[in-house]
């Protein structure tokens, strides 16, 4: 009887881990999923302002180009 409790004990510890191996794995994947979101914002807003930096560089350059050919 007493191997049969060990076994019982062991299957039902061995379930537990499995269900704490799974939500461990789940709270990385999120972890995962929330900091791809935050860099991928982080860079769409880098090539936003380095866009409007060019934008701004080609403007002025386009009114100087038009001054000096007048």
């Amino acid at each position: 009887m007493r191997m049969e409790d060990e076994r019982r004990l062991l299957v039902e510890a061995s379930r537990e881990r499995k269900v704490v191996d799974k939500l461990r794995e789940r709270a990385l994947e999120r972890h995962i999923y929330e900091t791809s979101r935050e860099e991928q914002g982080f860079l769409d807003e880098v090539a936003g302002v380095r866009f409007l930096a060019v934008e701004n560089l080609l403007s002025d350059w386009r009114k100087s180009s038009e001054r000096d050919g007048d």
